[in-house]
């Protein structure tokens, strides 16, 4: 029951809130998917991973959503998973809410900044929204240089 009221709170949660609530709940880009088929394949090889509760590809988002147990499984093992199929792995994905953006030239900022973040692949920055999606390695390092980036362009992320 407590992990359906917490993955309910999350759910609920404005959509710019980072993806990673906790350490057992994120989002991958996966490339290749085309279908429902492609779907079912990537959620199989996830689900037979130890400690993955959940997986829920979308070929529409090229993503998959894993809820996982931490203290049975990692990020890189789910990668491994995911990298057994035909389809590939490319990384975490990362939603931030960005005070401080008031216009297109803030968004250029960021986008900007973040360029610069070695292995960081940006998918959206908008000022409107107030929110920005980056692709990234998964690691809390990787994270920290994608916020500090954001900060040192003048702005807050969280």
């Amino acid at each position: 029951m407590t992990r359906f009221l917490k993955t309910s709170a999350m759910i609920m949660a404005a959509a710019c809130m980072a993806v990673v609530v906790n350490a057992d709940d994120i989002s991958i880009k996966v490339d290749g998917m085309t279908c429902a088929g492609c779907e079912g394949k990537v959620n199989k090889v996830l689900k037979k991973v130890d400690g993955v509760t959940e997986a829920k590809a979308s070929s529409d988002d090229g993503a998959v959503s894993v809820s996982f147990d931490a203290t049975k499984t990692s990020y890189d093992k789910l990668i491994a998973a995911i990298n057994t199929t035909k389809f590939k792995a490319v990384g975490q994905e990362l939603k931030l809410d960005v005070t401080g953006m008031t216009c297109a030239g803030c968004e250029g900022k960021v986008k900007k900044a973040l360029a610069n973040v070695d292995g960081v692949t940006v998918g959206k920055v908008c000022h409107k929204s107030k929110c920005t999606e980056v692709v990234f390695d998964g690691s809390d390092e990787q994270k920290e240089k994608i916020i500090a980036a954001i900060k040192g362009a003048g702005f807050t992320a969280k």
